[in-house]
């Protein structure tokens, strides 16, 4: 009997024990999911500035030959 209870407690600290662990790896893949969203956005502002840069010179640069200003 003494035996069948050591097995339950065993098998019971397993089941926390595996709790923990894969709450553990959740958390961990959780964060990394969100980094990676994060450095998505950047990369898009970043780019988006890059466009929104480029296309304000190209509008200068035509009115500036429309005009006849030296670039």
């Amino acid at each position: 009997m003494n035996n069948h209870i050591s097995q339950d407690m065993h098998s019971i600290e397993l089941d926390i024990f595996n709790a923990v662990v894969g709450f553990e790896e959740n958390q961990a893949l959780t964060k990394k999911q969100q980094r990676s969203k994060r450095m998505g956005h950047a990369r898009r502002a970043i780019e988006k500035r890059r466009e929104n840069k480029q296309l304000n010179d190209d509008v200068n640069d035509s009115w500036a030959l429309e005009n006849g200003t030296i670039i």
